[in-house]
C-alpha cells in the first residue's frame, strides 16, 4: 500500500505545476481509507462502473450539492454509473488524491473527446465505512476554490 501512495504521489508531483500547492495535504489518515479512494481512483479513471459499484455499501448515498440531487442506496448509484459511466460519450478522467475536513476526496480532471488537457470537473468527497465507500459528496469545480487546485492537467 506505501509503494502505491508513493506512486501516487509522485504522478501528483509530475502532473502539478512547480509551485502549487500539495494537493495531498490533509489526505486521510487511516490504511483503510486510503485503500478505498485509491480503488474508486483507480475505477473512475478506467471507467469501471462495476467496480465503483462494487466499492459501495449496500445503504451507501450520493450527493451532489448545489443541486438538490442525491441517490440512496447501491442499486439507485448502480443504475446512475450503468446509465452514464464516467466514460459516458467519450470522457476521460484523471483522479488526484486530495483532503476534504479529514475525509478522503479525489479531484477529477475531465478530458472531453477531441480536448487536449484534462479540467478540473469536482471533487468527490468519501466517507468510509468498514473499508466501503457509505457516501460520495461530489461538488463541481466553481465550488472547489478553496482547494487551490490547478484549473488544467495534461496528460
Amino acid at each position: 500500500m506505501t509503494s502505491a501512495l508513493q506512486r501516487a504521489r509522485s504522478t501528483l508531483r509530475a502532473r502539478f505545476p512547480a509551485g502549487a500547492p500539495d494537493p495531498s495535504a490533509g489526505a486521510p489518515v487511516t490504511g483503510r481509507e486510503r485503500a478505498a479512494l485509491k480503488v474508486f481512483m483507480d475505477a473512475w479513471e478506467q471507467g469501471d462502473a462495476a467496480e465503483l459499484t462494487r466499492l459501495l455499501r449496500e445503504d451507501a448515498r450520493w450527493a451532489m450539492p448545489p443541486a438538490p440531487l442525491w441517490f440512496d442506496g447501491r442499486a439507485a448509484i448502480a443504475t446512475l454509473l450503468a446509465l452514464f459511466p464516467p466514460r459516458w460519450q467519450g470522457r476521460e478522467f484523471r483522479m488526484a488524491p486530495v483532503g476534504a475536513n479529514r475525509q478522503p476526496a479525489a479531484a477529477a480532471y475531465l478530458r472531453r473527446r477531441g480536448e487536449a488537457v484534462f479540467r478540473l470537473s469536482g471533487i468527490h468527497v468519501l466517507r468510509v465505512s468498514d473499508g466501503q465507500i457509505a457516501e460520495i459528496t461530489t461538488f463541481s469545480a466553481e465550488l472547489c476554490a478553496g482547494f487551490r487546485l490547478p484549473p488544467t492537467l495534461t496528460d
